[in-house]
Protein backbone atom coordinates (compact mmCIF):
# COMPACT_ATOMS: atom_id res chain seq x y z
CA UNK A 1 0.00 0.00 0.00
CA UNK A 2 1.23 3.48 -0.86
CA UNK A 3 2.19 5.96 1.83
CA UNK A 4 0.07 9.10 1.49
CA UNK A 5 1.00 12.65 2.46
CA UNK A 6 -1.28 15.66 2.71
CA UNK A 7 0.98 18.37 1.33
CA UNK A 8 -1.31 21.12 2.59
CA UNK A 9 -1.16 20.07 6.23
CA UNK A 10 2.23 18.34 6.47
CA UNK A 11 5.50 20.01 7.40
CA UNK A 12 6.58 22.22 4.48
CA UNK A 13 9.96 20.48 4.46
CA UNK A 14 8.25 17.18 3.63
CA UNK A 15 6.51 18.61 0.57
CA UNK A 16 9.84 20.16 -0.45
CA UNK A 17 11.59 16.79 -0.24
CA UNK A 18 8.81 15.08 -2.19
CA UNK A 19 9.03 17.64 -5.00
CA UNK A 20 12.79 17.32 -5.28
CA UNK A 21 12.80 13.55 -4.96
CA UNK A 22 9.87 12.58 -7.18
CA UNK A 23 10.16 15.03 -10.07
CA UNK A 24 13.34 13.59 -11.54
CA UNK A 25 15.48 13.75 -13.52
CA UNK A 26 15.37 17.53 -13.87
CA UNK A 27 17.43 19.18 -16.62
CA UNK A 28 19.91 21.81 -15.49
CA UNK A 29 19.98 25.36 -16.76
CA UNK A 30 23.53 26.64 -16.29
CA UNK A 31 22.69 30.33 -16.51
CA UNK A 32 25.24 33.00 -17.33
CA UNK A 33 24.51 36.68 -16.82
CA UNK A 34 26.47 39.91 -16.61
CA UNK A 35 26.04 42.81 -14.24
CA UNK A 36 26.04 46.37 -15.55
CA UNK A 37 29.55 46.81 -14.14
CA UNK A 38 30.77 44.02 -16.45
CA UNK A 39 31.15 41.25 -13.84
CA UNK A 40 30.03 37.84 -15.09
CA UNK A 41 27.89 35.44 -13.08
CA UNK A 42 27.27 31.73 -13.63
CA UNK A 43 24.90 29.52 -11.62
CA UNK A 44 22.95 26.25 -12.11
CA UNK A 45 19.19 25.79 -11.67
CA UNK A 46 17.38 22.45 -11.80
CA UNK A 47 13.80 23.69 -12.04
CA UNK A 48 14.13 24.23 -15.79
CA UNK A 49 12.16 23.29 -18.91
CA UNK A 50 10.81 24.33 -22.29
CA UNK A 51 7.53 26.25 -22.38
CA UNK A 52 6.85 26.99 -26.05
CA UNK A 53 8.34 25.91 -29.35
CA UNK A 54 6.92 28.79 -31.40
CA UNK A 55 8.12 31.23 -30.30
CA UNK A 56 10.92 29.36 -28.52
CA UNK A 57 10.47 30.11 -24.82
CA UNK A 58 12.06 28.39 -21.84
CA UNK A 59 11.77 28.92 -18.11
CA UNK A 60 13.77 28.28 -14.98
CA UNK A 61 13.03 29.03 -11.35
CA UNK A 62 15.28 30.76 -8.85
CA UNK A 63 14.68 30.07 -5.16
CA UNK A 64 14.63 33.36 -3.32
CA UNK A 65 17.26 33.49 -0.54
CA UNK A 66 16.12 33.83 3.04
CA UNK A 67 16.44 37.25 4.61
CA UNK A 68 20.10 38.04 5.27
CA UNK A 69 21.34 35.07 3.20
CA UNK A 70 23.96 36.02 0.60
CA UNK A 71 24.07 33.59 -2.34
CA UNK A 72 25.01 34.03 -5.98
CA UNK A 73 21.56 32.97 -7.21
CA UNK A 74 20.18 36.37 -6.28
CA UNK A 75 22.83 37.93 -8.55
CA UNK A 76 21.43 35.94 -11.48
CA UNK A 77 17.98 37.43 -11.02
CA UNK A 78 19.30 40.95 -10.35
CA UNK A 79 21.41 40.84 -13.51
CA UNK A 80 18.54 39.56 -15.66
CA UNK A 81 16.18 42.24 -14.39
CA UNK A 82 18.83 44.91 -15.04
CA UNK A 83 19.99 43.80 -18.48
CA UNK A 84 16.97 41.77 -19.73
CA UNK A 85 19.24 39.07 -21.19
CA UNK A 86 20.88 35.77 -20.19
CA UNK A 87 22.35 32.56 -21.63
CA UNK A 88 21.30 29.02 -20.72
CA UNK A 89 24.24 26.62 -21.14
CA UNK A 90 23.59 22.86 -21.36
CA UNK A 91 25.76 20.84 -18.97
CA UNK A 92 27.62 17.75 -20.17
CA UNK A 93 29.12 15.15 -17.78
CA UNK A 94 32.63 16.50 -18.34
CA UNK A 95 31.58 19.83 -16.85
CA UNK A 96 29.72 18.43 -13.83
CA UNK A 97 32.34 19.36 -11.26
CA UNK A 98 32.68 22.88 -12.66
CA UNK A 99 28.93 23.28 -12.66
CA UNK A 100 28.80 22.17 -9.01
CA UNK A 101 31.48 24.73 -8.16
CA UNK A 102 29.31 27.52 -9.54
CA UNK A 103 26.55 26.47 -7.11
CA UNK A 104 28.78 27.26 -4.14
CA UNK A 105 27.98 30.28 -2.01
CA UNK A 106 30.50 32.97 -2.87
CA UNK A 107 30.75 36.72 -2.41
CA UNK A 108 28.83 38.94 -4.82
CA UNK A 109 32.05 40.29 -6.34
CA UNK A 110 33.26 36.84 -7.42
CA UNK A 111 33.21 35.90 -11.11
CA UNK A 112 31.96 32.29 -11.08
CA UNK A 113 33.57 31.59 -14.45
CA UNK A 114 36.98 32.27 -12.91
CA UNK A 115 36.05 30.62 -9.61
CA UNK A 116 35.16 27.33 -11.36
CA UNK A 117 37.79 27.50 -14.11
CA UNK A 118 35.18 27.79 -16.87
CA UNK A 119 36.28 29.17 -20.24
CA UNK A 120 34.22 32.09 -21.56
CA UNK A 121 33.04 32.83 -25.07
CA UNK A 122 31.09 35.98 -26.04
CA UNK A 123 27.43 35.70 -26.92
CA UNK A 124 26.47 36.82 -30.43
CA UNK A 125 23.43 38.99 -29.70
CA UNK A 126 24.02 40.29 -26.19
CA UNK A 127 26.72 41.43 -23.79
CA UNK A 128 26.91 38.17 -21.86
CA UNK A 129 29.52 35.41 -21.69
CA UNK A 130 28.53 31.87 -22.56
CA UNK A 131 30.28 28.64 -21.51
CA UNK A 132 32.70 28.00 -24.35
CA UNK A 133 32.95 24.24 -23.80
CA UNK A 134 29.21 23.61 -23.34
CA UNK A 135 27.57 21.32 -25.90
CA UNK A 136 24.90 23.96 -26.46
CA UNK A 137 24.12 27.55 -25.49
CA UNK A 138 20.79 29.35 -25.74
CA UNK A 139 20.91 33.15 -25.81
CA UNK A 140 17.71 34.54 -24.30
CA UNK A 141 15.95 37.83 -23.77
CA UNK A 142 13.67 38.17 -20.77
CA UNK A 143 10.05 37.47 -21.72
CA UNK A 144 8.42 37.50 -18.28
CA UNK A 145 9.13 36.86 -14.63
CA UNK A 146 6.87 36.27 -11.65
CA UNK A 147 7.08 35.19 -8.02
CA UNK A 148 5.54 31.80 -7.32
CA UNK A 149 5.77 30.39 -3.80
CA UNK A 150 9.38 30.46 -2.63
CA UNK A 151 10.76 31.02 -6.13
CA UNK A 152 10.89 33.49 -8.98
CA UNK A 153 10.06 31.96 -12.37
CA UNK A 154 12.03 33.47 -15.24
CA UNK A 155 10.78 33.04 -18.80
CA UNK A 156 13.19 33.69 -21.67
CA UNK A 157 12.72 33.89 -25.43
CA UNK A 158 15.55 32.14 -27.25
CA UNK A 159 17.04 34.43 -29.91
CA UNK A 160 20.22 32.50 -30.75
CA UNK A 161 21.25 28.87 -30.31
CA UNK A 162 24.79 27.47 -30.48
CA UNK A 163 25.15 23.70 -30.93
CA UNK A 164 28.41 21.73 -30.97
CA UNK A 165 29.44 19.98 -34.21
CA UNK A 166 27.96 16.52 -34.73
CA UNK A 167 24.96 17.03 -32.44
CA UNK A 168 22.38 17.69 -35.15
CA UNK A 169 20.95 15.56 -37.92
CA UNK A 170 18.51 17.31 -40.27
CA UNK A 171 17.91 19.84 -37.51
CA UNK A 172 17.20 17.22 -34.82
CA UNK A 173 19.41 16.96 -31.73
CA UNK A 174 21.11 13.62 -31.05
CA UNK A 175 20.36 13.21 -27.34
CA UNK A 176 22.87 10.40 -26.91
CA UNK A 177 25.67 12.63 -28.17
CA UNK A 178 24.42 15.60 -26.19
CA UNK A 179 24.32 13.42 -23.06
CA UNK A 180 23.20 16.20 -20.69
CA UNK A 181 23.35 15.68 -16.96
CA UNK A 182 20.28 16.16 -14.78
CA UNK A 183 19.51 16.63 -11.11
CA UNK A 184 18.01 13.86 -9.00
CA UNK A 185 17.21 13.72 -5.28
CA UNK A 186 19.60 15.20 -2.74
CA UNK A 187 22.96 16.14 -4.19
CA UNK A 188 22.82 13.48 -6.88
CA UNK A 189 23.13 13.83 -10.65
CA UNK A 190 22.38 11.50 -13.53
CA UNK A 191 23.09 11.43 -17.25
CA UNK A 192 20.15 11.48 -19.64
CA UNK A 193 20.07 8.77 -22.32
CA UNK A 194 17.03 7.79 -24.40
CA UNK A 195 15.24 4.48 -23.71
CA UNK A 196 12.70 4.88 -26.51
CA UNK A 197 12.58 6.62 -29.87
CA UNK A 198 8.87 7.34 -29.44
CA UNK A 199 8.15 11.06 -29.01
CA UNK A 200 6.27 12.14 -25.87
CA UNK A 201 5.92 15.80 -26.84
Amino acid sequence: MHSSYDCETSDARLAHRLMYGLIVPRPIAWVSTRARNGRDNLAPFSFFNAVSGTPPILMFAISRPAEGEAISHKDTLANILETQVFVVNIVSPGAASQMASTAERVAANVDEFSHAGVTKSPADKMLVSRVADAQANLECVLHHHCDIGEATAVFGRVVMAHVAPGLTNDGYINTEKLNPIARIAGNGYASVTPVSKQSTS
